[in-house]
């Protein structure tokens, strides 16, 4: 294999990593909230090749190479009254997203009992509005 056919395969062997969904990951959806995974990518490759004649020998040699380095650095939170970019790379910062990860579901699950609550009330209420109330007979 040829210095051209190299870098061919190499790059065709690439662009089959280096997509779109490299850098933003498959969305994670969680209540109300969908969460987007973001990534820095760096990569670095080379290639050479050449020719060598001893004597009565000839030979000829080449090669390619690539190395990749893929890092989380932030998440993308959206939610229907809100979007937010939260760095990763502050020292800790992974940590503190992880650790918001159970008061976000408590929100969620105190949001839902609300609405429960108002449903439970709001069918109440109409039921109310059917049937008039006792009223107590005059003391006397």
């Amino acid at each position: 294999m040829d210095i051209k056919e190299s870098l061919a395969e190499l790059m065709a062997q690439l662009e089959k990593v280096l997509t779109t969904k490299t850098v933003f990951g498959e969305p994670i959806t969680v209540g109300d909230r969908t969460l987007i995974p973001v990534m820095s990518v760096s990569l670095g490759f080379g290639a050479g090749g050449g020719t060598g004649k001893q004597q009565n020998q000839e030979g000829a040699g080449g090669g390619a190479g690539a190395g990749l380095r893929i890092n989380p650095i932030a998440v993308i939170s959206a939610s229907p009254d809100q979007v937010e970019v939260l760095p990763l790379r502050r020292p800790g910062a992974l940590g503190q997203f992880i650790e918001t990860l159970p008061e976000l579901g408590g929100r969620m699950a105190e949001h839902l009992k609300q609405l429960k609550q108002a449903k439970a009330a709001k069918g109440k209420g109409s039921q109310a509005a059917e049937k008039p109330e006792a009223q107590e007979p005059p003391a006397g």
